[in-house]
């Protein structure tokens, strides 16, 4: 299938894909190797977790280390068609089934024969639906919409999900014979705010990944913005990450070195309220010797600020409510006078 090098699994396979999962985090590396041990087989597999952890780059390497790798890889997003079209768009349909239907139309069940089908949101599939595809998946077989040939396939399955399929079980929005059929084995990609080791070595593959897609030179991050990367919660996880990334060297206007100054506004918010819950301790506390003229009052209120939020103007000028450009400057007399 490939191997797990310099915190990337590679995988052998034409380059045009680039299904590689980057991480060097130890709970992520054992995923990854049983990653390569199901790939090996043609069980189904069901991969949950949050949106944007890379569940879908998960699907490809299993089917890219397949012994299907060579044949069609048919990913069906559940959640992003129309109910009255999934069934046809399942399983096809004749021409003339229903109003609009002016030929015949091969579904994704057909067109993943010899290959993998992966139910992108599988967890949004309509009940009324899933029954037909219990059915399909069992058998293998399948009957296009408004037809009544049987057409059998050889087909591998692959789900993912960022529901909670058990919860959705119990509430009767999802079949439980269908989970179990599509859920031979079953694998969850956590969060990258489980995984922030990973943060750094992600952060240097989008910059290279960017930088030569934009023909630019090489880009770095500085150290205080990268701290501020770095405690970010990412609440949508890799995908956010790569578009931060894109976002900042999209805006770098030449600069070798990029600072937090293109981040979007959403994670400045987010600094400012982590800041302002932790002066609730006595961490937090800024402390000014009595006698303290005003100008070295501000100057500990300006550097305490700047602390607390890793040396991030664009925070730390929100959070003392004046322009980045006024913290700049404060900052430039300071240095000046010492």
């Amino acid at each position: 299938m490939g191997e797990i090098e310099g915190g990337k699994l590679k995988t052998d396979f034409d380059e045009r894909y680039r299904p590689i999962f980057i991480t060097k985090n130890a709970k992520m590396l054992e995923i990854l190797a049983s990653v390569e041990q199901i790939a090996k087989t043609d069980a189904s597999v069901i991969i949950s977790g949050e949106s944007g952890t890379g569940k879908d780059v998960i699907a490809r390497i299993i089917h890219y280390g397949s012994l299907r790798k060579n044949n069609s890889f048919t990913a069906l997003n559940c959640g992003a068609i129309p109910r009255e079209l999934v069934e046809s768009e399942l399983f096809g349909h004749e021409k003339g089934a229903f109003t609009g239907a002016h030929e015949k139309k091969r579904g994704s069940f057909e067109m993943a024969h010899k290959g993998t089908l992966f139910f992108d949101e599988i967890g949004e599939m309509p009940l009324e639906i899933q029954v037909k595809l219990l059915r399909a998946v069992e058998m293998h077989t399948f009957r296009r919409v408004g037809g009544s040939e049987e057409h059998n396939v050889d087909i591998r399955f692959i789900s993912a999900t960022n529901r909670n399929l058990r919860e959705a079980i119990k509430k009767n929005d999802f079949r439980e014979d269908l989970y179990y059929r599509l859920g031979v084995m079953e694998l969850y990609v956590p969060p990258l705010r489980e995984r922030k080791d990973d943060i750094p070595l992600l952060i240097e593959y989008f910059l290279d990944f960017f930088s030569k897609k934009y023909q630019l030179e090489e880009k770095s991050i500085s150290k205080s913005c990268m701290q501020s990367l770095h405690s970010y919660d990412w609440p949508g996880n890799v995908r956010e990450l790569r578009n931060v990334v894109e976002r900042m060297i999209i805006l770098s206007n030449g600069e070798e070195e990029m600072s937090c100054d293109h981040l979007p506004h959403r994670m400045d918010d987010q600094g400012a309220d982590r800041v302002v819950q932790g002066m609730q301790s006595a961490d937090s506390e800024i402390v000014i010797p009595a006698g303290s003229t005003l100008q070295k009052a501000e100057e500990i209120l300006i550097m305490r600020t700047l602390r607390s939020v890793g040396n991030n103007i664009s925070e730390a000028a929100r959070i003392l409510g004046v322009s980045r450009k006024t913290v700049h400057n404060k900052l430039n007399r300071m240095k000046s006078e010492n």
